[in-house]
């Protein structure tokens, strides 16, 4: 749950793209495409 957090966090406040939020959270790209809020920047 944190991590997941940390990445909407990332996401959203920090502007980062899902490369560079991968390389800080030490998640994988891949999982971090499945979460659908950070899916929405593909759809705009």
């Amino acid at each position: 749950m944190r991590k997941l957090r940390e990445v909407l966090r990332l996401s959203y406040s920090a502007g980062l793209s899902i490369r560079e939020i991968s390389a800080s959270t030490k998640i994988s790209v891949g999982s971090i495409q499945t979460i659908p809020i950070c899916n929405l920047d593909n759809i705009l």
